[in-house]
């Protein structure tokens, strides 16, 4: 097992519980999976994913939330959201976060609907989910599954 638990609170926001700072991770074919909790002047508390399948969105989200990304460009952050019909209602790129006692999970998709984190859909083109406390997961992206570990 290689997880760290180095736990930085950051000034004035509320840092997703049992979740470090930064998480950084790698999947079975050597690609690097980094997971961070940052203030946005903008959109408040947000975990951002850098991950091999993330394309065309921003992969950052409140926990319990969705990030909205524009549909052209960089494919930057419109907004972000707990409404569930406003995300539904968003057409472009999404992508959800939730962070439990042990488990992180996020998913992303595009169009009508939300991406469903327990990948029981067809419509989510990328899913994560990793045991905090055992340190790996597994990633769900078009190009087919990783395992993933972190330290």
């Amino acid at each position: 097992m290689r997880l760290s638990f180095a736990l930085i609170a950051f000034a004035g926001s509320a840092q997703a519980q049992g979740l470090p700072e930064r998480l950084d991770c790698d999947t079975h074919t050597r690609q690097s999976v980094v997971i961070t909790q940052s203030i946005s002047a903008e959109f408040g508390p947000l975990i951002c994913f850098d991950a091999p399948g993330l394309n065309d969105l921003t992969a950052c989200a409140p926990d319990q939330g969705w990030g909205l990304s524009f549909g052209t460009g960089t494919a930057a952050l419109a907004a972000v959201t707990a409404d569930p019909a406003v995300a539904t209602a968003h057409p472009d790129g999404k992508f959800a976060v939730l962070v439990e006692a042990d488990r992180i999970t996020a998913a992303a998709s595009f169009g009508p609907g939300l991406p469903d984190l327990a990948g029981n859909d067809d419509a989510t083109v990328w899913r994560l989910s990793i045991s905090l406390s055992e340190g790996f997961g597994t990633a769900s992206t078009q190009s087919g599954p990783l395992m993933v570990t972190c330290d």
